[in-house]
């Protein structure tokens, strides 16, 4: 009787914990805007986001100030695949004034990060959460001349949105004097599987 009962708990807990499961699944993708989890940035790492007027987006190929950041980081800084998926390498030597740069694409394909100006490119094809996949440089066109950074562009299911990262959309300041400050958390743990909403911004 003692077994049966034991039993039935378990088969509650599990249900219950099944439930709650889809319960918040739902909530996640009914809510509206979400977060994108990961970083490419080390735990703890402070960064400061700056744009400026003629700021060019990677994606949208024309000007988009509010859609692309700068991030200055001293060369040779490492990046890291914010969460399980895929680095493509797209621009080589000045790369049309992008630099040597790459794209990192989530494990089910809806997000895109482009990231330009690297010094160097550590790892390509698949990688998990957490991968050394390249380094902070000033490859490319770069104001002034030799300024070490980082440029993020933003895609999720073909729409170029805002940057995100550690869970916080990247707002960044008018200009380098006047930085906007963010504290990365670090990637994703590697299997993490919540799928990469965010809030629709700009279009192709």
């Amino acid at each position: 009787m003692h077994v049966r009962a034991r039993t039935f708990r378990h088969v509650v807990t599990v249900l219950c914990a099944v439930a709650l499961l889809f319960a918040l699944n739902a909530a996640i993708a009914s809510s509206g805007p979400q977060t994108s989890l990961g970083d490419v940035f080390a735990t703890g790492t402070h960064y400061g986001a700056t744009t400026y007027t003629e700021h060019m987006n990677y994606f949208l190929d024309r000007v988009a100030p509010r859609l692309s950041v700068d991030i200055a980081m001293p060369d040779g800084t490492p990046l890291y695949a914010p969460r399980d998926g895929s680095v493509t390498q797209v621009r080589w030597g000045y790369g049309g004034g992008w630099g040597v740069s790459i794209i990192w694409e989530s494990w089910d394909g809806r997000e895109e990060l482009h990231l330009g100006h690297l010094s160097k490119i550590v790892k390509t094809g698949k990688v998990e959460a957490g991968d050394l996949i390249a380094l902070v440089g000033h490859t490319g066109r770069c104001f002034p001349k030799g300024f070490s950074h980082l440029h993020i562009d933003r895609m999720v299911d073909g729409v170029v949105v805002p940057v995100m990262l550690s869970g916080t959309t990247v707002t960044p300041g008018s200009d380098p004097s006047h930085p906007r400050w963010y504290t990365s958390t670090g990637p994703a743990p590697v299997g993490f599987r919540m799928p990469p909403l965010g809030a629709h911004a700009g279009g192709r």
